[in-house]
C-alpha cells in the first residue's frame, strides 16, 4: 500500500469540513468524516470525483455511489465518529470500498416489510456488490464491498 500524504488541492477534498481530512494517492482515496448527516453527501461527492477520475461511469458509477452512501449513512446513524471511507482501484476493473466507524455493534441485514421506511441499505449493497463483509477492528468495525467495473475506454 502506498504511503498516504495529504492532497494539497484534490477533487476528493472538495466540500470537506474543517475537522475532516481527505487523501488521494494513485489508485486510492481515503476520507475521514465527522459523524454528521452531511457526511454522506460529502462522501458521495468525493467518491464521484475519484471514480470518474478512474474512468468509472454510467450505471456502474451510480451503483457504487449508492453503496458508498448506504454504508456511510449507516456508520453515521448506527456507529460513532469519526467515520472513515476508503476507495481503492485494484487493477483496472475492481473497486473496493471500506467504511469504518467507532461503533462496536456489527451490522446485519434485516428482513423489513414493504411499508418499512428504513433498514434496506445492506440489502441494496449486497444486491449490487460482487462481495460484501464486515470485520471488527480494535476500535470499532469496517464494512466493505467489492465491485467489478468496466475498464476505462
Amino acid at each position: 500500500m502506498a504511503t498516504m500524504t495529504p492532497a494539497a488541492v484534490s477533487h476528493a477534498a472538495r466540500g470537506v469540513g474543517p475537522s475532516e481530512r481527505a487523501w488521494l494517492v494513485g489508485q486510492e482515496m481515503a476520507l475521514t468524516l465527522d459523524a454528521a448527516p452531511v457526511s454522506a453527501s460529502r462522501a458521495r461527492h468525493a467518491s464521484r470525483d475519484t471514480l470518474a477520475g478512474w474512468g468509472v461511469q454510467g450505471d456502474t458509477l451510480h451503483d457504487v455511489l449508492l453503496m458508498v452512501d448506504e454504508l456511510v449513512t449507516n456508520a453515521v446513524e448506527h456507529g460513532r465518529g469519526p467515520v472513515s471511507l476508503r476507495l481503492r482501484l485494484h487493477g483496472r476493473n475492481t473497486v473496493v470500498c471500506e467504511v469504518g466507524d467507532v461503533g462496536g455493534e456489527l451490522p446485519y441485514r434485516r428482513n423489513r416489510g414493504p411499508a418499512a421506511e428504513s433498514g434496506r441499505g445492506l440489502l441494496l449493497v449486497h444486491a449490487l456488490a460482487d462481495a460484501t463483509g464486515v470485520r471488527p477492528t480494535s476500535t470499532g468495525k469496517v464494512v466493505w464491498f467489492r465491485r467489478r467495473v468496466p475498464p476505462p475506454a
